[in-house]
């Protein structure tokens, strides 16, 4: 007589099993991703640190150079620079790829010379904005990762007509005395005021998931649900999408106790 309930009562704990092992899956599935996406960010935001490195020690190369303006043939000259009798050193070493791993840059070549670098990674890239504002527009256009051309700027010559000569004083009024100044003449107009700079969303929503993820983890007890914890994971991760298309986030699901 006690079989039948006794089996009922294993098959409902199998069936249980069953789906917390599916939702554990989920769960981790779901915050690998996550994982995954937070890794990349961090190794784009390393990559434009040492792109920007590599374009200021080509920038620095150049302006050393004791005649006309010339670029690196090779990352060495970057290293130790000995057009000088004084030894330069405008890298202090070679960067390693964050996105590869490794030291195989891409040289820009121009002209047999080096202008900038950038990774042979082929990764889609997930950052928009650049730790500098002239970044942006190479971030904005790029397909991968390996898109991000480190360029240094050319070196630009003050224009003839700015070379001139310095206007000669105005001719004293008597003796020794100036002229007195024009009072009926406007007084010039201020220069506007530049924008303010764009908010760096990836920073902001940056901010918020690492909120957002603390909240999570503070809210979970020992008795709180895998199914709860899943959820706030999830949640996560649609507030996070919502911040970065510059939409409302939806509300965080906290974890609740028994």
């Amino acid at each position: 007589m006690t079989s039948a309930p006794r089996a009922r009562v294993g098959g409902i704990a199998y069936v249980a099993l069953l789906i917390f092992v599916a939702l554990s899956g989920f769960g981790l599935a779901t915050a690998g991703r996550w994982w995954a996406a937070e890794a990349q960010r961090e190794k784009e935001l390393e990559l434009l640190f040492v792109g920007g490195q590599f374009r200021a020690a080509i920038a620095s190369y150049v302006k050393a150079s004791p005649g006309a303006p010339e670029y690196p043939r090779s990352f060495a000259d970057l290293l130790e620079d000995r057009r000088q009798p004084t030894i330069r050193r405008h890298l202090r070493r070679l960067y390693v790829d964050p996105m590869t791993g490794t030291t195989d840059w891409l040289p820009i070549v121009e002209a047999g010379r080096i202008i900038g670098v950038r990774s042979r990674s082929t990764v889609r890239p997930m950052r928009r904005r650049g730790l500098v504002a002239e970044d942006d527009e190479m971030l904005a256009g790029a397909a991968t990762v390996g898109d991000w051309r480190f360029i240094a700027a050319a070196p630009t010559k003050a224009p003839a007509a700015a070379v001139a000569a310095a206007p000669a004083p105005p001719a004293g009024d008597g003796v020794g005395l100036l002229p007195l100044p024009d009072m009926n003449t406007a007084p010039e107009a201020p220069p506007p005021a530049p924008p303010a700079p764009p908010a760096n969303r990836d920073s902001r929503c940056a901010d918020q998931r690492a909120t957002d993820v603390a909240t999570c983890a503070a809210a979970r007890t020992d008795a709180t649900p895998v199914a709860q914890v899943v959820a706030c994971i999830a949640s996560v991760s649609a507030r996070d999408l919502a911040c970065q298309m510059g939409r409302s986030p939806p509300p965080l699901k906290l974890p609740t106790t028994r």
